[in-house]
């Protein structure tokens, strides 16, 4: 009313109301064949130029098999007692749905008579919509989302500390699981201030079959890695050809999937466990050494030296560590996600670096602000990190991929539980 007032043009997109859709997620279906043919939609609260009830016929309410509730939280004694009165049965099955659809949906079932107490001691609040009769008693059987066993983080806030364009991969397979992201990006990705370097290092993988001054194995060390190298092949006119004759080493599967989605390659080397030692093993020649092998790695500016120390004790005949993008810390961390940490509402944050583990330090100013969360780790190198920063290690990925980390948040939580 307030658009076509002013003359502004609008479309409206119809959904499914909120009535029918938090019953379905609560496994209340609004209707039934054998219970009823219809139900009845309330509003819990009246306009106060209406006076105390008088817009309500509460007797007609009582005799309906199905009612729901909107807006009807700080009423609910009220309209319970209403029904009563009316001649409802005390004992008729109801339910309140709070955050209806939502990660943070509950639902609290119990009588006429009681749902009012039952709510307040919950601590049910806003948005919730209230359900009256025999429907409810379905619930038992047809619950579904909030069902641990299908859905073992619903009702649970989990911070991601990942880059923005990371947390993008992990967020989604914990709302699966059913939970509240709260994406906190620590870091931020930036390309590197002088970009000679990495085109010079790009352009001797130009004309592989020219055995001069080109590398045998280029190394990533991150999805991102990859991401960035494909920008720098579409910045220096270059392309998936141009590491035709050069064995590609990925440290683990994420990474060899962005090789492939990035830049259409099949990594040569991919080691069973996910760290540099390892991947520095599986590309050693059967003698263990080196001695032939250029190798280009193209990593952020942050690197760990030991994977370069490491090729050279093996005497690799030329060692080339060119940083593909470099990492700046952010600023500050989103408003929500502090509010939420002050008010105690986060149940785990999930590290997959160590730089944000330590940045995530620094923005805080006090890791205590983590309060009672599940702090979990991808990986020894990220533990250390977040150790060193001051915080504990509730959960450690039995390997360094998002897949196993999810399943460290969900078994440290259970263990909570």
């Amino acid at each position: 009313q307030a658009l076509a007032d002013a003359g502004v043009p609008f479309v409206i997109v119809p959904g499914v109301t909120a009535g029918v859709a938090a019953g379905a997620y609560a496994g209340i279906p609004v209707t039934h064949r054998d219970l009823n043919s219809s139900f009845t939609v309330v509003t819990g609260h009246e306009r106060d130029d209406c006076g105390d009830g008088e817009t309500t016929d509460w007797s007609a309410l009582a005799k309906l098999p199905a009612l729901a509730f909107y807006m009807g939280v700080s009423g609910l004694p009220r309209l319970t007692e209403r029904l009563i009165q009316a001649g409802m049965d005390p004992a008729t099955p109801t339910a309140i749905v709070q955050s209806g659809t939502l990660p943070a949906q509950r639902t609290v079932v119990a009588t006429l008579a009681t749902l009012a107490y039952e709510a307040g001691r919950a601590s049910i609040a806003a948005p919730a919509i209230t359900y009256v009769g025999r429907i409810v008693g379905l619930r038992d059987r047809l619950h579904w989302f909030d069902d641990p066993r299908r859905y073992p983080l619903v009702g649970r806030k989990i911070l991601v500390t990942r880059t923005r364009e990371q947390a993008s991969e992990l967020t989604p397979k914990l709302e699966a699981l059913g939970a509240e992201v709260l994406e906190a990006p620590t870091i931020r990705i930036e390309p590197p201030e002088d970009l000679a370097p990495l085109e010079a290092a790009l352009r001797r993988l130009e004309g592989r079959h020219e055995t001069e001054g080109t590398f045998d194995t280029v190394i990533f060390t991150s999805a991102n890695g990859v991401l960035r190298t494909r920008d720098a092949f579409d910045r220096f006119g270059l392309d998936a050809r141009d590491l035709a004759y050069t064995k590609v080493a990925a440290i683990g599967p994420a990474t060899a999937s962005a090789c492939w989605t990035h830049l259409c390659i099949r990594p040569n080397v991919v080691p069973d466990r996910y760290d540099s030692e390892q991947l520095v093993q599986a590309i050693v020649d059967p003698f263990g050494l080196l001695t032939h092998e250029r190798i280009l790695i193209l990593r952020a500016d942050i690197g760990r030296p030991s994977l370069v120390d490491r090729l050279r004790d093996l005497q690799a005949a030329e060692v080339v560590d060119v940083a593909v993008y470099r990492t700046k810390p952010v600023d500050v961390l989103p408003p929500h996600v502090l509010d939420a940490l002050d008010d105690g509402g986060v149940d785990a944050a999930c590290f997959t670096s160590g730089s944000t583990a330590r940045n995530l330090a620094v923005l805080l100013g006090d890791v205590r602000r983590l309060g009672r969360a599940k702090l979990i780790s991808i990986g020894p190198q990220t533990s250390a990190a977040m150790r060193g920063a001051g915080m504990g290690v509730d959960a450690q990925a039995s390997e360094a991929t998002l897949h196993a980390l999810v399943a460290a948040t969900v078994a440290a939580l259970a263990k909570r539980d």
